[in-house]
């Protein structure tokens, strides 16, 4: 009994040792298993070492089994003293979250994870160690579609280039005399015609995220156990259950709300001929009527579902759209049936080879597959100039690209039109002094072929010369497709433009610090709005970053960072004290993008997450511009000066101004804009509503030759509502402006419900117009109607409309 205890004693002594030095031999190679799942992490990259750490621990809980080889290779920073070299493990089971503590089987020093031998080598070395039936292999790190995963930022951010990806792949398959089973990338944009392509002859299925990633990528957690408690799961299985997990770990728990654009993939690699095969037939059939559908394929692509970042100047950089949405938008607005038979067959493969997919509903538009096509040829040019050397399988595709942009700059050579000839801003009304009470409806022409895009910026100038852009937005000209969407499209000639500015500015907060800045439009999702700026590390460390707020609550969402790298965005986790700086934006005098810090102190983060709101644009000079690009990439701009003069006014109110009826009113600030419909009739009517659409004021507009016409069309109005009672003897008469009118108190009822109104009838004999402004609101909300309606009615100024000026 005694020689037995010591025994013990002395095997527990040497097993600690030989964990304290860091290493365990490797046993013999083993019976094969059911699965070797082969985890290739790339944690050697500081913005996302923690969260592949927990990875690590992640797969620690599942842990192997007789059945199931769970092994990885680990590169990590050197910031974390524990451990910063690459280790090789088999993961055994434990429930430490915190700690990895599985053996380490080789120590390997510093490993540069972006070299292709590295991966070869771990491959090998785990097939090896740990054969099986079947083979899983899965990268993790940064991944930026056709340019590459896995930047290790030891090794000077060297990165798994598409090239060296098929290299490294066919040499290990090679020596295993076998594909993969299953290839997943944990990573983000990877699920690109372009790096699918370079994957089909190594493995039968791939996992692939055509969105960028949360930072907890994948949810091992949930997975792995299936496969554990299922060795006999097919690989078709396997990639089904991770896409589902994924979308599930997101959607609903334990993630949920931390992100609204993310979606998983499971691609049949066998089918991926077929595709290349319909991608080759599109191209010959675009590049034979390239002329014809040039405009179609513009618009297209300019309204496809895109991804990669939030800002244009991401989504540029990445350059990933998503295939199908683009060809079905192209099937739309082309009339060439070749090009519709070609787009409709290359959608049959694209959806063939996709065999099972998930997205959140922020990516509805998302079909599982993008393709890698610059918008125009500057951005091609400038983020793209290695595309043809890295996937040169994709010559195709490249030729595609080159008639598009040929074909572009020969519609619209570059230099060939003068901003003059293609925008004119032709007049601010109701004048160039501006305010919330005020603000300024801006007239503008454009005249121009295949214009895309259309947008204005306000930008304050300061007195030492800075402008910073604290308004900016697209200006859409909408047309509906045959299949029902809502599209941006620009007629070509000489066409009449114009719109409205609050004269507002947004101000985030953290609570203590207030900084006007741009809130930027994600036309991806209506539903958040972004602020860029720099993100500092409470340890002194910088990045490029951007803030996402939910529009409902006006709170911050996500943080998510830049990588100097060129690979995707990456979410950023705010920990108390670190601190956030806005960036102001503006456009310089050829139209180029600048950036400059905001000149306040910076935000700092705690429990409460930041907010947006919106404040009285500062009173002072700014630059109105609007900025006009086409299809070949040439920028037009125009711009004017506008005096904002937002001082001693009352800001529980701003103002609304319709140039085509020449009338301006206020309004409560908290309440939504004012909606303007035009009926089928063709007459028009302004609602103003609360939030709630339970106080609700109606202006309407008619033609008139005399005060008693209004007056008629007043009681007309009234007796049209069965509900309506009203007492002539109860006219008002009122003087506003210097323009008579009467106000009609009414009762009547909504389903039963008491209600109140008044009817305001006035008469402009300048505008030969009359006009009805009529309350309704239920009486118990009375007190608050009455007092917006005096306010609106005490502030009606009416002015001649532009286009009447001008006759």
């Amino acid at each position: 009994m005694l020689g037995g205890i010591v025994r013990r004693r002395v095997f527990a002594v040497m097993l600690l040792a030989l964990i304290a030095g860091g290493v365990i031999a490797p046993a013999a190679a083993q019976e094969p298993a059911a699965w070797t799942l082969m985890f290739y992490l790339t944690a050697d990259t500081s913005d996302i070492e923690a969260p592949m750490v927990l990875d690590v621990n992640e797969i620690e809980w599942v842990g192997s089994t007789a059945d199931v080889n769970l092994v990885a290779q680990v590169d990590r920073t050197e910031e974390d003293p524990s451990w910063t070299d690459t280790r090789r493990f088999l993961l055994q089971k434990d429930e430490n979250v915190e700690l990895v503590t599985s053996p380490v089987l080789e120590s390997l020093g510093e490993v540069n994870m972006g070299d292709p031998a590295s991966l070869v080598d771990f491959a090998l070395w785990a097939a090896e160690n740990f054969p099986a039936e079947r083979y899983a292999l899965v990268l993790s790190d940064h991944g930026g579609g056709w340019t590459g995963i896995g930047w290790d930022q030891t090794d000077d951010d060297d990165q798994l280039t598409m090239p060296e990806l098929d290299a490294a792949l066919s040499e290990i398959t090679g020596a295993l005399g076998r594909r993969f089973d299953l290839i997943g990338f944990d990573a983000c944009l990877m699920a690109q015609v372009d790096v699918l392509s370079m994957l089909a002859p190594f493995a039968d299925y791939a996992v692939l995220s055509e969105e960028t990633e949360p930072g907890y990528g994948w949810p091992y957690f949930f997975t792995l156990p299936r496969l554990t408690e299922n060795p006999a799961m097919t690989p078709e299985e396997l990639g089904r259950w991770i896409v589902d997990d994924y979308h599930y770990s997101y959607a609903v728990e334990p993630y949920a709300g931390s992100e609204d654009l993310f979606d998983l993939n499971l691609f049949d690699l066998s089918r991926a001929a077929e595709l290349d095969a319909a991608l080759s037939g599109f191209v010959e059939v675009a590049a034979g009527n390239s002329a014809e559908v040039l405009r179609a394929i513009g618009d297209a692509r300019n309204n496809t579902q895109a991804f990669g970042g939030r800002t244009p100047d991401e989504l540029d950089a990445f350059s990933s759209v998503d295939l199908i949405h683009f060809l079905t938008l192209l099937s739309d607005l082309s009339a060439n049936p070749d090009i519709d038979q070609a787009a409709a067959a290359l959608i049959e493969a694209a959806q063939n080879v996709t065999l099972h997919r998930q997205e959140s509903e922020a990516l509805a538009k998302g079909n599982g597959l993008a393709v890698y096509f610059p918008r125009n040829a500057s951005v091609y040019t400038g983020y793209g100039a290695n595309y043809p050397q890295e996937v040169a399988y994709m010559g195709d595709w490249q030729n595609f690209l080159n008639t598009f942009y040929g074909e572009a700059a020969a519609a619209v050579p570059p230099g060939s039109l003068s901003a003059d000839q293609v925008i004119s801003i032709q007049g601010v009304y109701p004048g160039d002094v501006v305010s919330i009470h005020q603000p300024p409806v801006v007239v503008f022409d454009t005249n121009g072929i295949d214009i895309l895009e259309v947008s204005f910026s306000a930008a304050l100038q300061l007195d030492d010369g800075t402008l910073i852009t604290l308004d900016e937005s697209p200006l859409e000209s909408a047309e509906v497709t045959e299949s029902g969407e809502s599209i941006i499209s620009f007629a070509d000639g000489t066409q009449t433009n114009q719109f409205a500015w609050g004269v507002e500015m947004p101000v985030i907060t953290d609570g203590e610090v207030f900084i006007p800045t741009l809130l930027i439009s994600d036309r991806g999702d209506p539903d958040v709005q972004i602020v860029s700026g720099e993100y500092l590390y409470a340890d002194g460390e910088i990045v490029t970053a951007y803030l996402i707020f939910d529009i409902e609550t006006q709170a911050v969402a996500s943080v998510w960072g830049v990588s100097e790298t060129g690979s995707a965005p990456f979410n950023i986790r705010p920990t108390a004290g670190d601190h956030f700086l806005p960036t102001w934006r503006f456009y310089d005098a050829e139209g180029s993008l600048q950036l400059v810090p905001a000149d306040y102190e910076p935000l700092t983060f705690d429990d409460e997450p930041f907010t947006f709101h919106f404040e009285p644009a500062v009173s002072g000079s700014y630059l109105f511009t609007i900025r006009v690009e086409d299809i070949a990439g040439s920028v037009y701009i125009d711009s004017t000066t506008i005096t904002v003069d937002n001082e001693a006014l009352d800001i529980a109110y701003r103002g609304y101004t319709d140039i085509d009826l020449g009338i301006n009113f206020l309004y409560p600030w908290e309440w939504p804009a004012p909606v303007y419909i035009v009926s089928e009739d063709g007459s028009a009517q302004t609602i103003i509503s609360d939030a709630e659409s339970a106080i609700n004021i109606y202006v309407t507009a008619y033609d008139a030759a005399y005060s008693d016409d209004i007056l008629d069309a007043a009681y007309s109005y009234l007796d049209a509502v069965e509900t309506v009672v009203y007492d002539p003897a109860n006219e008002e008469a009122v003087t506003l402006w210097g323009y008579d009118g009467t106000i009609l108190p009414y009762d009547f009822t909504v389903d039963g419900d008491p209600h109140l109104g008044a009817l305001l009838a006035i008469y402009v004999p300048d505008l030969e117009t009359g006009f009805l402004v009529d309350l309704d609101t239920p009486e118990a909300l009375a007190d608050e109607a009455w007092a917006v309606f005096d306010t609106l009615i005490g502030s009606l100024n009416f002015f001649m409309p532009p286009e009447a000026a001008a006759q």
